[in-house]
């Protein structure tokens, strides 16, 4: 099977302690949960650059993607994205 060409690479916040407390929620979670928040992470990774209503842009460089029916949002930053 062919790999998917990502456009965006996903890496989770550490911290100086190397404690990456967002995978460890993601632990957590029930499977059904995961398998969501994974699959709007990897539309993301292939899709970029998306809007609304999965992209919400934050201002200084960064993002947010919210699954519509649940109470999660996943948070990122682009270094190349430029502020408008």
């Amino acid at each position: 099977m062919e790999q998917p060409n990502y456009i965006l690479a996903v890496n989770f916040y550490r911290t100086d302690a190397g404690n990456e407390s967002v995978r460890d929620w993601l632990k957590e979670l029930p499977r059904d949960d995961k398998r969501i928040i994974g699959e709007d992470i990897k539309t993301v990774q292939l899709g970029w650059p998306l809007g609304i209503p999965l992209i919400i842009k934050w201002p200084r460089n960064c993002g947010k993607s919210a699954h519509p029916c649940r109470m999660a949002s996943h948070g990122f930053s682009l270094p190349s994205m430029k502020a408008r």
